[in-house]
């Protein structure tokens, strides 16, 4: 869920987000990179992973280098961006 209160679904096994409309989840914001990141899921859940954006992706505050394994209620940020990640 962003922070404005609209929500999108993650569907399928890989979700794109970022300003390009090839992205699954596009988002019109200059501080969001064309491709920003990489929602992932996998045996263990949901991980979220940085691809190479100018602004750089955190959760919970803590700029991530390499995918990571998300949990429900992290705050994700890409840029100026805040997201809640919530699973069903």
């Amino acid at each position: 869920m962003l922070t404005d209160g609209s929500r999108h679904t993650l569907d399928g096994d890989l979700v794109t987000i970022g300003r390009q409309a090839s992205c699954t989840i596009v988002i019109a914001d200059n501080n969001i990179s064309r491709v920003h990141a990489r929602f992932r899921a996998g045996d263990n859940g949901w991980t979220i992973e940085d691809l190479g954006s100018t602004n750089g992706t955190k959760v919970n505050g803590v700029l991530i280098a390499e995918p990571t394994l998300l949990s429900n209620g992290q705050l994700i940020a890409l840029g100026s961006l805040q997201l809640h990640f919530e699973q069903a």
